[in-house]
C-alpha cells in the first residue's frame, strides 16, 4: 500500500478550548444520535464534532460532540449524518450557495460488508462562512490524486483542516477540507498502519507536535489511519491521545480524563477484526 505523507508550515497560534459546558456521545444508533441532537441544539449546544462507521452488523453509529457557546461565540451552522454520495453532493451545491463552508467532512461505509466501500454514507458540519474564508473541498479521492492536490493548495496557502479515509472497494480514498488559514506548524500523513501511526506519533511528539485529528479506516479487513498533527507551545497542556480502544475503555478512559479537566475533541469508531474500536484525542479546557 503506497504510504502518503502531507507536510507544511504556516504562523499564527491556536486558540486553546474555552471552558463552555459540553456533551459527548459515542457508539450511538442512527435514531438514538438523532434524538440527541434534537435535544441538545433545543438546550442550546452546537454540534462541534461528528464521525459515523458501522458496528459488527453493518449498522451506522455514531460519535459526536457538542458544545454551548456563549453568545459572542455563536455562528450559523447545519450538520448531516447518513447521506449518499448523491445527496451528499445536493446539500453541497445548496449550502455553497447559502454561504456555508464545510469544515469537516467525513467518508464512511455501512453494510453488510463495510470493508468493501459498497455501501458508502458522509457526515459533514457547516458553518456560515462569514467572516469570508476561501476554502476548497474533495471526496472520493485516490492517494494519489490528494497528495497532488494538497500540494497544490499547500503551495496557495490552504493549510489542511479536515481528513478522513475510507474504502471504495480495494482501495484506500479520503476526503479533506483545506482552508486559506493561519495557523501552528503542521503535518498530515495518510496510509499508515498500526505500527507506522506510532512511529509517527512518537518522532511527531519529539519535535513539539501532536494530533488534531486521527482517522482509523478499514479497507479490506486491515486497518490505516490517517492523522493531521500541530505544533504545540512547549508551556501548554499537552493534548492526549490513544486508538485501539474497546468501548469499555474508552468509556473508563472518558471517565479519567473528563476528572482532569479535559474533553474529547475526536472520537472515531472503526472495526478492527471482530471488534469495535475507538481513537480518541482530548484536550484541556482553559
Amino acid at each position: 500500500m503506497k504510504f502518503i505523507l502531507f507536510s507544511a508550515v504556516t504562523l499564527l497560534a491556536t486558540a486553546a478550548l474555552a471552558g463552555n459546558a459540553w456533551e459527548a456521545r459515542h457508539g450511538l444508533t442512527s435514531s438514538a444520535y438523532q434524538e440527541t441532537f434534537n435535544n441538545l441544539t433545543k438546550a442550546g449546544y452546537r454540534l462541534d464534532y461528528v464521525t459515523g462507521f458501522a458496528d459488527l452488523n453493518g449498522n451506522a453509529r455514531y460519535n459526536a460532540i457538542f458544545e454551548k457557546p456563549p453568545s459572542s461565540g455563536k455562528i450559523a451552522w447545519v450538520a448531516n449524518h447518513g447521506v449518499t454520495r448523491e445527496k451528499y453532493t445536493a446539500a453541497f451545491n445548496d449550502l455553497k450557495a447559502k454561504g456555508y463552508r464545510p469544515v469537516h467532512v467525513q467518508g464512511y461505509n455501512v453494510g453488510k460488508s463495510p470493508a468493501s466501500g459498497k455501501d458508502r454514507r458522509y457526515a459533514s458540519l457547516w458553518h456560515k462562512n462569514t467572516p469570508a474564508v476561501s476554502w476548497e473541498e474533495r471526496t472520493d479521492v485516490s492517494g494519489e490524486k490528494f497528495t497532488e492536490l494538497f500540494h497544490q493548495l499547500v503551495g496557495e496557502g490552504y493549510r489542511l483542516r479536515s481528513l478522513s479515509g475510507y474504502a471504495i472497494g480495494s482501495e484506500q480514498r479520503f476526503s479533506g477540507v483545506f482552508e486559506k488559514t493561519g495557523g501552528p506548524e503542521w503535518k498530515a500523513y495518510a496510509g499508515m498502519s498500526s505500527d507506522g501511526y506510532q512511529t509517527r506519533f512518537n518522532e511527531l511528539k519529539k519535535a513539539g507536535l501532536y494530533p488534531v485529528q486521527i482517522s482509523p479506516y478499514n479497507v479490506g479487513g486491515k486497518v490505516w489511519y490517517a492523522g493531521i498533527w500541530e505544533k504545540v507551545d512547549a508551556k501548554a497542556a499537552k493534548p492526549y491521545t490513544r486508538y485501539g480502544l474497546t468501548g469499555s475503555e474508552y468509556q473508563a478512559l472518558f471517565n479519567e480524563w473528563r476528572g482532569k479537566g479535559y474533553r474529547p475533541t475526536v472520537v472515531a469508531g472503526y472495526i478492527d477484526g471482530k471488534t469495535v474500536k475507538y481513537a480518541v484525542i482530548f484536550n484541556k479546557l482553559k
